[in-house]
């Protein structure tokens, strides 16, 4: 009697487990289909107290990341389960192990970014944590602080994860224009994707940006890449 019941509850067990599988697949929206897939999304900006915080941090914990390295971006962002990665190519190690110039790996800014839950939903629209940095640009070179290397299904596959400080420690080798982000909720910090998409940080007033976009250059300075001809 006790193994048929154990029969019966494992089958209810499969039985549960298949339905619920199937309703998430029909549920699920592949955005790598689409033309511009982050404009889907509402995103964090951040404000100039929580900029001052995160520079702090920058000062204090930068350097001591485990891979710093100058990348040039080979495409747009590749929409997994609940993250994005972009592929990249490496032009120069400043610290890091097991890596080198040439070398093709895919980044990721954290490993949970995407929030498609009704409860996480802003305005109706989807939740993306981008770490308050834009996606990087294809054919761009970008310095990137990362902090560990994890494991795939994929062996051709190596992501990188920022995953120690709020704000992604990534930045551009170029200059890009940074406009104030302003807000489309009175309970948090965030924005349209759509609104912001050409900035390279996501931050709310122009005093903010300033002190963002003089950090960036000093960095750049201190970890100065001299492009090939």
């Amino acid at each position: 009697m006790k193994f048929k019941n154990i029969i019966i509850i494992t089958i209810l067990i499969i039985i549960i487990m298949t339905a619920t599988g199937l309703y998430y697949k029909s549920s699920y929206l592949n955005y790598n289909t689409e033309e511009f897939p982050l404009e889907n999304f509402v995103t964090g900006v951040m404000n100039e107290e929580l900029l001052d915080a995160q520079l702090k941090k920058y000062d204090n914990e930068l350097d001591s990341s485990n891979y710093i390295m100058a990348v040039t971006c080979q495409e747009k962002s590749f929409f997994r389960y609940s993250c994005t990665t972009q592929k990249v190519k490496i032009e120069h190690v400043f610290k890091g192990s097991n890596i080198k110039k040439g070398d093709i790996i895919e980044i990721a800014k954290s490993d949970s970014e995407i929030f498609n839950s009704d409860e996480m939903k802003i305005n109706g629209r989807n939740c993306i944590n981008m770490g308050f940095v834009n996606e990087m640009k294809p054919g761009y070179t970008y310095l990137v602080f990362l902090d560990k290397k994890i494991n795939t299904h994929d062996e051709n596959t190596i992501i990188y994860i920022t995953d120690d400080f709020i704000m992604s420690p990534i930045f551009c080798y170029y200059d890009i224009e940074n406009n104030p982000c302003a807000t489309i909720s009175d309970f948090n910090l965030s924005a349209w994707y759509g609104d912001i998409k050409d900035n390279e940080f996501f931050i709310t007033s122009e005093n903010a940006i300033k002190k963002m976009e003089d950090y960036k250059e000093n960095l750049l300075n201190k970890y100065d890449y001299v492009f090939p001809d």
